[in-house]
């Protein structure tokens, strides 16, 4: 997503800001997953499509195998724009919406100069017995719209060659000091064109992302900040479709990513983010979550970010439905972070009361817990 990044000291509303332009490449059709649970098997029943692709592209079989369905808890999680003076209220309202505490609240903030560390925002998640999620975008204060290409003072060069390491430095050691895990998020959504730390950005270099991800892992290293969980968090689909944009192209290694993240949202069939078609949730997330277990299979998951749009092309309260039959089979997957903003006009869990229900009932069963993952 494309954010307003919200400093600790100030109480901002995000809004966003998308660029069009990250799926405007072909992509294969894949069948809309129903009927997600065997009566007797406890397994998925894999429906398989196999559809027309791109000339010269072999048509891709979706589900292409049986899963069995795991008894690891999926964390829940959300965000929600911040108010710095009554975030407290809004988790309560948003725990009485939907019926079930959060075990992980997000937010944004952005790299102020004049800004070091303030924990206010921290000290209200863990009051209200949950984790917070920090996804800390290296940007200056600049409104509605982060930093894209253009600015040597905010690329990856600039990360590499230590120019932000006072800030870095300052903000690692408030950190060590906290006493609670924090996850963090920093470099979402680096395979797509629209922020500073992109491949895009950085002359097609995949490999200063990796550079500066290390960087700021090595700093926060040095400065005890071991309660600090580093989030990897790409878009589940590169933009520019290119081979040297390919998401693995951007992993920093194991020894530095304690989570693997990914972002994807059904924007509805008349979006070019969607490529005009509604997108089940497995359709966005089954071949990332499969691909980055086998390769990383110590690595706990997380829906770092997602959402579906209302009924443009589909039904959204099938979609959440569908969404949350299929997270139990992902053995990784172990959190999901709701977006509960209306970029898109109705991505809010309530944005209809049919919707509201949907979520309500899905989250009901205690696999999905709002116990805090981490003290």
């Amino acid at each position: 997503m494309v954010f307003s990044a919200i400093p600790f000291t100030t109480a901002r509303t995000i809004v966003k800001n998308r660029s069009l332009k990250r799926f405007a490449g072909t992509l294969l059709t894949a069948l809309v997953l129903a009927g997600l649970l065997l009566p007797s098997g406890g397994q998925l029943s894999a429906q398989i499509a196999s559809t027309a692709a791109a000339p010269g592209m072999r048509p891709r079989a979706y589900l292409p195998q049986v899963l069995s369905r795991q008894s690891n808890a999926v964390s829940l999680g959300v965000y929600f724009p911040p108010d710095y003076g009554t975030y407290d209220q809004q988790i309560r309202d948003f725990q009485s919406t939907v019926g079930k505490k959060q075990a992980i609240y997000h937010y944004f903030i952005d790299w102020r100069p004049d800004f070091a560390f303030n924990k206010h925002l921290l000290d209200t998640i863990v009051a209200s017995g949950s984790t917070p999620m920090i996804t800390w975008m290296s940007i200056p204060a600049t409104g509605d719209k982060p930093l894209g290409c253009g600015d040597p003072n905010w690329n990856l060069d600039s990360i590499v060659n230590g120019a932000h390491d006072a800030y870095i430095r300052s903000f690692a050691q408030g950190m060590a000091g906290y006493g609670h895990t924090v996850l963090l998020r920093w470099g979402h959504e680096m395979n797509l064109v629209d922020y500073s730390w992109s491949g895009y950005c950085n002359n097609n270099d995949t490999g200063k992302f990796i550079t500066a991800f290390r960087h700021i892992h090595d700093i926060f290293r040095q400065q005890g900040a071991r309660n600090v969980l580093f989030v990897w968090s790409p878009n589940y689909q590169s933009w520019p479709g290119e081979s040297w944009n390919d998401i693995n192209a951007y992993y920093p290694g194991d020894d530095y990513v304690d989570w693997i993240g990914v972002v994807g949202y059904n924007w509805g069939h008349s979006s070019s983010n969607s490529n005009y078609r509604w997108m089940p949730f497995t359709m966005i997330f089954d071949s990332f979550l499969r691909d980055q277990a086998a390769r990383h299979p110590s690595k706990p998951q997380m829906i770092a970010d997602y959402a579906s749009v209302e009924d443009d092309g589909g039904s959204k309260t099938d979609w959440i439905a569908q969404a949350f039959a299929a997270m139990p089979y992902y053995p990784n997957l172990r959190a999901a972070i709701w977006y509960d903003h209306d970029d898109a006009g109705s991505f809010t869990v309530d944005s209809s009361q049919a919707s509201l229900a949907a979520y309500r009932s899905a989250i009901t069963p205690a696999q999905f817990s709002s116990q805090a993952p981490y003290p």
